[in-house]
């Protein structure tokens, strides 16, 4: 299955004049919904200016997640990975959305971890719920 990730799903506005050497940033993070856990997700970005073929990287952490075959960033792009990706889609009516993850992040502190295919890290966020982290993605309604 190839599938590659060429939208802008959920932040169209990041600015793109940083660095763009960077290459995969998780960008965003939605770890405690006001809906259900179901409902969790991690967003990646691409900031380089080619495209990254994600095939055997892997998440860890709170989302437990192994990339298939032929997933591709391209330049620019963001891809969703949800704790649910059919449920997800069906309520944001967006595309770029993966999964299903294994695990759940936490409603309070977790670290998660990018590896490429050869086990090498690419990205690592910690976030918390506590000052003087904002108060709004524990459960508000926003993500982080």
């Amino acid at each position: 299955m190839r599938y590659i990730a060429s939208v802008r799903a959920f932040c169209p506005f990041l600015p793109l004049s940083a660095a763009r050497d960077v290459g995969v940033l998780i960008s965003e993070i939605h770890y405690h919904p006001v809906t259900s856990e179901d409902d969790e997700f991690l967003e990646l970005f691409n900031n380089a200016d080619e495209l990254i073929d994600l095939s055997g990287w892997s998440l860890s952490g709170g989302a437990i997640f192994t990339f298939p075959e032929g997933t591709i960033l391209e330049p620019g792009a963001f891809l969703i990975v949800a704790r649910d990706a059919a449920r997800l889609a069906a309520i944001y009516e967006v595309e770029g959305i993966i999964g299903d993850y294994l695990g759940n992040l936490s409603n309070g502190r977790d670290v998660v971890t990018l590896r490429n295919a050869q086990g090498l890290l690419m990205e690592r966020v910690a976030y918390d719920d506590d000052d003087p982290w904002p108060e709004n993605p524990d459960g508000k309604g926003p993500s982080l």
